[in-house]
């Protein structure tokens, strides 16, 4: 390690004056107020990837968790969901599996666990014509029928609408409703016929006969209670083949008002003659402010070249383009708007606003994960650098460690200035030697309505592994731009998981913990204590996998959100809990059986594209899928 790189790490140590940190291969312990054994660091040992986040179980259950550790809090209440993206009978990257969803309820009789799958009709048809000519094949981050077209999983987030309302979404796809008891898939937002499809107009030719056609979105749209608006993007129309966008670019802000069709409201580059505002990447992320839509052109793009069948890696990019959207200017009535948009350095995933712009600065709290390929997985073929060895066949699907370290960091937008071509913006990041390596999902106090000024954002980082970086990874991200630590000083022996805390008044990480070696953490939630209002008074819930079921297992376990640096207090199980890959979480104090009437039924949404459908087809929908969505 350099004499700045140690200088940076006793700096941030000296943060946290509580926890014990260790960061494997520099042999360096601040504060050892908390033991190692509780505290689950590696010590130096170098760290073995678990297989347990790359197989799941497609069981349906529910039944009470057991308290295996610790003990469940008096105030603690509500419901916490939890979204999963289960593992693939091909082995593919992670975020394509099939989808489930467990609630997790904690009552007066003890803590409570629901899980259902997700059952959309594509996946209905992916499960029931498998051993068809209209099979679903993997296309790198995609599964696409030759015949049907795109599925749909809806595996990633959750957006609640009311107690009895709550959507499901997912980057590639339409979302849908489910009601938030039963956890069933009720109805999508919008036909067919309301969302544009996705792909290039070249592509039409076979693609236009789809019945599931490619719908671009975003995994997090937004619903603002103050104005009953449900807001989301759609974009596409260009195919990225040899780092070259083909096709003709289109973005649209789509809004609903929970109960009539989708409304769209075309985006216009200011800073170009009649050119439309042209996602390069993905909208994997979008923020709502009072006055604004922010559209973040995410780094969650794949090669198109993979979507042939073909073998391509190329770096994201790496720099983050915001689109900023005023709300007034928003029609719906296909009227296009000029928008303008402010570029940051690095690659920024999960971001979130204060809604609150009332000075006209936007003030934006995210990550940073530099060098990162989250649509890059560990596959047949693959070889570890730097051994040359093949990759662990148990952890196929698995997504690639990052190649740099990330930040936190906050983001103002002046909209009382820039130029035409571009907005300016103040960024103020924050680096963590141990924390920041793959900050990957963050959770907030959320009550049900926006909230007008952050002050604590609770990450979980995935860490580091020499299991998960190839060859071709390495070569592709090792003279990246912005580089913060140099590739001959990655932390070679491993970094683990970790649960932290970062402070949006003060900009620093004020908080946190490392997971023990060999498990793998994901998926945290915050759950307020009972007749509290801090953003800091409550628990953080969140999902641990581990090969040692009876040492670790899959479990749940809670934090108190004040102090985390103190490890769980609470840790609970299921003999039938057996996650794969727990992406994001919601809370809700109170939930009840779906009583709207909005419902898009299947005859209604693809009665007309089934047309031009072969029998076998017409039939089957006539059986499986308009039965279940009538």
């Amino acid at each position: 390690m350099t004499k700045n790189n140690r200088r940076d790490f006793l700096k941030f140590t000296a943060l946290l004056p509580v926890a014990e940190l260790s960061l494997a291969g520099v042999g360096l312990t601040v504060g050892s107020s908390v033991s190692a054994e509780t505290q689950g660091h590696s010590m130096g040992r170098s760290l073995n990837f678990p297989r347990s986040p790359c197989y799941g179980n497609r069981e349906e259950f529910e039944d009470k968790l057991q308290v295996i550790e610790g003990q469940l809090p008096d105030d603690i209440f509500g419901h916490a969901f939890i979204i999963e993206s289960i593992d693939t009978p091909e082995r593919v990257n992670l975020a394509a599996g099939k989808g489930a969803i467990s609630r997790v309820d904690f009552t007066e009789a003890g803590p409570h666990i629901k899980r259902v799958l997700i059952r959309t009709p594509s996946v209905i048809a992916q499960e029931k014509l498998e051993n068809s000519r209209h099979r679903f094949k993997n296309k790198g981050i995609a599964y696409l029928s030759d015949t049907l077209g795109t599925l749909n999983s809806c595996n990633t987030a959750f957006v609640p609408l009311s107690d009895d309302r709550m959507v499901i979404t997912y980057d590639a796809g339409e979302p849908y409703e489910i009601d938030p008891v039963s956890l069933q898939v009720v109805t999508p937002i919008g036909s067919r016929d309301e969302w544009k499809q996705g792909l290039p107009n070249f592509a039409k030719l076979v693609a236009g006969k789809w019945i599931f056609p490619m719908v671009r979105t975003t995994a997090h749209p937004f619903y603002d209670p103050y104005t009953g608006e449900f807001i989301s993007v759609n974009f596409g129309g260009t195919v990225d083949i040899s780092g070259l966008l083909h096709g003709d670019a289109f973005t649209h802000i789509v809004t609903w008002d929970l109960q009539g069709r989708l409304r769209h409201t075309p985006l216009l580059d200011d800073a170009e003659e009649n050119f439309p505002a042209n996602i390069r990447q993905t909208v994997h992320s979008i923020c709502v402010t009072r006055n604004y839509v922010l559209l973040i052109d995410t780094p969650f793009s794949m090669e198109g070249e993979v979507m042939l069948g073909l073998k391509a890696l190329r770096a994201q990019l790496p720099e983050t383009t915001i689109w900023v959207v005023p709300r007034a200017e928003l029609n719906g009535e296909n009227q296009p708007i000029r928008v303008r948009k402010v570029i940051l350095e690095k690659e920024w995933e999960h971001i979130f606003a204060d809604y609150d712009d009332g000075d006209g600065i936007i003030t934006l709290y995210g990550a940073t994960n530099p060098a990162s390929d989250y649509s890059e997985c560990l596959k047949v073929g693959d070889r570890l650098y730097p051994s040359n060895e093949p990759v662990r066949p148990d952890l196929y699907g698995m997504i690639v460690s990052p190649m740099d370290r990330g930040d936190c960091g906050q983001v103002r937008i002046d909209m009382r200035g820039g130029s035409k071509k571009n907005l300016k913006a103040e960024v103020h990041l924050t680096s963590h030697p141990v924390y920041n390596w793959q900050t990957a999902l963050a959770t907030y106090r959320d009550d049900g309505q926006p909230i007008e000024k952050l002050e604590y954002l609770y990450w979980m980082s995935f860490g580091f592994s020499k299991e998960l970086i190839t060859k071709d990874l390495y070569y592709t991200y090792d003279y990246y731009k912005y580089r913060q630590v140099p590739v001959h000083e990655l932390p070679w022996d491993g970094v683990p998981p970790a649960l932290f805390r970062y402070n949006c008044l003060n900009l620093t990480i004020d908080d946190g913990y490392t997971m023990p070696s060999g498990v793998f953490s994901s998926s945290p939630v915050f759950v307020p204590k009972k007749g509290s209002s801090s953003q800091k008074d409550g628990y953080i819930l969140c999902t641990v996998t581990a090969d040692r079921r009876a040492q670790a297992g899959d479990e749940l376990w809670l934090f108190d959100a004040q102090r985390l640096s103190q490890g769980p207090i609470c840790k609970m199980v299921h003999p039938k809990l057996n996650f794969a890959f727990t992406l994001h979480t919601v809370w809700r104090a109170q939930i009840s059986k779906r009583q709207a009437k909005y419902k898009v039924t299947a005859a209604e949404s693809y009665g007309q594209a089934l047309q031009q459908q072969p029998e076998d087809i017409q039939q089957f929908f006539e059986q499986e899928i308009f039965p279940r969505f009538s």
